[in-house]
């Protein structure tokens, strides 16, 4: 009986199948190979799926749920699994790319996990090795106003797993349904799930537990839980209630960089009765405003046991706030500082910090505890608990050093570890050299009094690492940085940590540099058409086309204009010239040109004029775009007619009223054209004076004006503001760093704004960490980045003049980015690093529409300016009237950056202002404005 019963699971094992998951696969559709997979989550044929399959899923952007229909068990459990590269079921089957190995991205309103029926014995997983990794499934709720990122929602849904994932949720927002990472909240009980090594965050709650009895949260890192409505959608972290027998252990609830906590960190429920939870080995910190708290007990809750955990920074006191606990509950081994301990049944052993230095480094979150003993320590001042757990949340037994300590670590110091490595990662994990990329090793418990020297190896020249990595005493982590150069093909270096015999390793990929042309350009002329007229147009790549030619393909949106469906570059040039014919048309209107490459688009705008010959055109106005000069310098004019001008062009005469102005003699506007540009140059002045430019017509006679302001710096007259100097740095690669050109100020007091925005790639949201330069402090105004990418404001006031500086800002991940500096002078130096300079500010996302973000100002002529991000395509900005753009950079990624302000000052306070374009309007955006005022 047991030959066969050894037979019948060797059966079971060997008929055991792998399955694949690819968005976008265009093969059988069958799941059968990389080649043939499945395409989306809803293409899943589960009746070819059985207990003891794998289906691995590619890295890529899926937008539909995930819902298995299929139930199994414990020791025979399907497991769905993001595509890695240390196993041969992966890397072996046909079609395997290794950009496969990415992250699994679940975003939009479908973006969730859910279980409908009793579906049981299921994992999920999101390892990135083996042994666990990193998080490589992003489940992400952006842009929606409510929902769940996993949901049990039918009883019977037992003993799955969910593990090594990002759960991202719409942010702190007015929720229109409850928002929930974790919804365990099934008509019927459910009993043995697992929710492992997850982040948590921009949720309204973390998780809720209702009739989810024996659930274990463990190694969750959670934080910005909050509502804008918080009345109606109160934030929770874990709430629990008519739950029996759950687990909450090795967690972190705090603070996160939105500037929220997790509200209750774990609250039991004041309507529900719940029994039997443990919650130990946890972190609470830095829950330092009204409502937040780490652990609240509303209800009577027997058997209650919360252990070695630590408090630190709560605001509510106690920190373990308590109404009542039932029978048999126990509170021991807690460590408290900057929190008061609370009570849950019987307590000992719990200790009260005698200062932060009981903690490796509490300023970075290192709540390790260090070797000293005594009252207010917690070396040595736990109770023995190893009934319920024995290890801490690095794995580091406790009492190696002969007792056992409060609070949520371990000390082993003095002891010989027992293990050693326990895991390696990097961060990117795919790589474009010379781009580098940051690793960690991590020890399976701290590191002894005398530190630790790791050994690390890479088996590929191009993936260099230092021969060692160095651990301070009682740490578990150390950093590293890995340099790439260039590969021919895509290659998967393996890094290699040694300690104590025991090994750990990761994997990244590197990949060649991309040598194919992107579109870097398209422009028409003329720009304005009537009908039956040509424009030529022409369209230029970054670098030479190579082969037989790059074939672009061509598009317009008007039924009026025809172009070629494609025009060829051809091999080792880098334009071609194609021609747009408009047809006949009555009514006046709009004709957008696009050419596509390799999925990235640039369009320009022709615009279509009916003819009107009885009327004939007349000059209309006269702008410059800069206004006030307190220096020599340029600025560029724009001349306007009411209509086209005729066959021989339309004659404006220039004059200006101040010698140190100088404007050409005379401008034609070329025939068909409803405008022309000139440059006014302004001389050497030493004393405040105007000079008026003066724009004249002959047939009809009119005239118009534009004034500049001549301000030197130190005139006693109130000028206002001024704009001293514009520089800009587009960053084509995908680096953690742009940096401007360099520049000098002129004047002190001078208000500097640096304007940064980016790519993301994957993971949590690209962001603007630091910024540094000119010896000056930058601070951050204002920040939209609730769609890919990030564009983001920043201050700093430069109290006296600075020569030959430059700012670099250093972002969350490798991307494409573009930062640019304006200085501007007359700014108010008022507040702390004048901050009475920054009026009003606005942060807009959309996942379309014409870019546009409003604001009222607050203070009489002040300026107004902007900087936006299109993650969907690189392609021309057409500003709303009044509006300068000051820069303006399309990546080979397919981005556009872009910075634009008012022209002229805004006259009134209490002035809604717009900063924005006419198009595109079906692209996502971010937009972050910003009003500059006077004193």
């Amino acid at each position: 009986m047991i030959r066969l019963l050894i037979l019948l699971v060797m059966i079971n094992q060997a008929c055991a199948a792998d399955f694949y998951v690819r968005k976008g696969a265009t093969g059988a559709n069958n799941g059968t190979s990389w080649t043939d997979a499945w395409n989306e989550f809803g293409s899943v044929r589960w009746g070819a799926v059985a207990c003891g399959d794998t289906i691995w899923v590619a890295g890529g952007t899926y937008t539909q749920t995930l819902a298995p229909l299929i139930s199994c068990n414990s020791s025979q459990r399907l497991t769905i699994a993001a595509a890695r590269v240390d196993g041969t079921a992966v890397t072996g089957a046909a079609g395997w790319n290794s950009a496969y190995a990415s992250t699994v991205h679940q975003t939009g309103g479908n973006a969730a996990i859910t279980f409908d029926g009793s579906y049981s014995g299921i994992t999920i997983s999101g390892r990135t090795t083996a042994a666990g990794g990193t998080h490589g499934w992003w489940l992400d709720r952006a842009g929606t106003s409510g929902g769940y990122g996993i949901g049990l929602n039918a009883g019977g849904a037992n003993n799955n797993v969910f593990e090594y994932m990002d759960l991202s949720g719409p942010g702190s927002i007015t929720y229109a349904s409850d928002g929930r990472a974790i919804d365990c909240t099934p008509p019927s009980a459910v009993s043995g799930n697992r929710f492992s090594n997850l982040n948590i965050w921009n949720w309204e709650s973390g998780a809720y537990a209702v009739n989810c009895n024996s659930a274990v949260f463990e190694y969750i890192d959670m934080f910005d839980i909050n509502a804008v409505n918080w009345s109606t959608y109160h934030p929770n972290g874990i709430i629990i209630w008519s739950s029996a027998s759950g687990t909450v252990r090795y967690s972190k609830f705090h603070k996160g960089p939105n500037g929220f906590g997790t509200g209750e960190g774990v609250f039991f429920e004041q309507s529900g009765a719940s029994s039997g939870w443990t919650i130990y080995g946890n972190l609470f910190y830095d829950l330092d405003q009204t409502g937040w708290k780490a652990i609240e007990i509303t209800s009577t809750n027997a058997n209650t046991k919360i252990f070695n955990n630590t408090f630190s920074n709560i605001r509510v006191s106690p920190g373990e706030y308590s109404a009542s606990c039932g029978s048999g509950s126990e509170y021991r081994n807690n460590l408290f500082l900057a929190a008061v301990p609370g009570s849950c049944g019987t307590a000992s052993n719990n200790v009260v910090a005698v200062s932060a230095s009981v903690f490796v480094n509490r300023s970075a979150h290192d709540y390790h505890i260090i070797g000293q003993t005594g009252s207010g320590y917690p070396r040595g001042a736990g109770m023995n608990l190893s009934a319920y757990f024995s290890t801490d949340m690095d794995g580091t037994m406790f009492g190696q050093d002969g007792s056992r300590s409060s609070g949520a670590y371990a000390y082993n110091s003095g002891v010989t570890p027992s293990g050693g490595v326990s895991t390696v990662r990097c961060t990117p994990n795919l790589v474009t050299p010379p781009n580098p990329t940051n690793c960690s090793v991590t020890l399976t418990t701290p590191a002894p009094a005398t530190g630790a020297s790791v050994n690390l190896v890479s088996d590929q020249p191009a993936f260099a690492v230092p021969s060692t990595v160095s651990i301070g005493p009682d740490s578990t982590t150390g950093s590293l940085v890995a340099t790439t150069s260039a590969v021919t093909v895509s290659t998967v270096a393996r890094l290699t940590a040694t300690l104590n015999a025991s090994q750990a390793t990761t994997s990244v990929t590197l990949t060649p540099a991309a040598q194919v042309p992107a579109i870097s350009a398209l422009s028409c002329s003329p720009s304005i058409l009537q009908a039956a007229g040509n424009s030529t147009c022409t369209v230029a790549l970054t670098n030479p086309a190579t082969g037989g030619g790059t074939s672009v393909l061509l598009a317009d949106d008007s039924a009026v204009v025809a172009v070629p469906a494609s025009v060829l570059v051809p091999s080792g040039q880098n334009s071609a010239v194609f021609t747009a014919t408009a047809g006949s048309f009555s009514s006046s209107s709009n004709a957008t040109i696009t050419a596509t490459l390799n999925g990235a688009s640039r369009s320009v705008v022709l615009s279509l004029t009916a003819s009107t010959p009885n009327v004939p055109a007349s000059l209309s106005r006269v702008t410059c775009t800069s206004g006030t000069f307190s220096s020599p310098g340029n600025t560029l004019c724009l001349l306007e007619i009411s209509g086209p001008a005729p066959r021989t062009g339309f004659a404006v005469t220039l004059s200006s009223s101040n010698s140190s102005v100088s404007v050409p003699q005379m401008v034609t506007i070329p025939a068909g054209a409803t405008s022309a540009n000139f440059t006014a140059q302004v001389g050497s002045f030493s004393a405040a004076s105007s000079a008026t430019i003066t724009a004249s017509a002959a047939q009809p006679a009119v005239s118009k004006t534009f004034t500049l302001s001549l301000q030197p710096p130190g005139s006693s007259m109130k000028t206002g503001l001024v704009v001293d100097f514009r520089v800009s740095g587009n960053q084509n690669r995908s680096i953690t760093s742009v940096t401007t050109p360099a520049f000098t100020t002129r004047a002190a007091n001078e208000l500097l704004l640096a304007f940064v925005t980016s790519d993301y790639i994957s993971g949590r949201n690209s962001t603007v960490t630091t910024i540094a330069g000119g010896s000056l402090t930058w601070v951050l105004v204002v920040r939209a980045n609730r769609q890919n990418g990030t564009s983001e404001i920043w201050r700093a006031l430069a109290p006296s003049p600075i020569s030959g500086a430059t700012v670099t800002a250093t972002l969350s991940q490798a991307v494409t980015s573009s930062i640019t500096i304006v200085g501007i002078l007359g700014a108010s130096t008022a507040g702390s690093n004048g901050s009475d300079a920054i009026g009003s500010v606005a942060a807009v996302s959309s996942h379309s529409g014409a870019p546009k973000a409003s604001l009222t100002t607050t203070r009489a002529n002040s300026l107004v300016f902007g900087a936006g991000n299109d993650w969907d395509k690189a392609v021309a900005r057409i500003p709303i009237p009044q509006q300068t753009m000051i820069n303006e950079f399309f990546s080979h990624t397919g981005d556009t950056y872009w910075v634009q302000s008012t022209t002229n000052a805004v006259l009134l306070s209490d002035t809604v202002v717009t900063i924005g374009d006419t198009s595109p309007t079906g692209d996502r955006f971010n937009l972050a404005i910003c009003e500059v005022r006077t004193p």
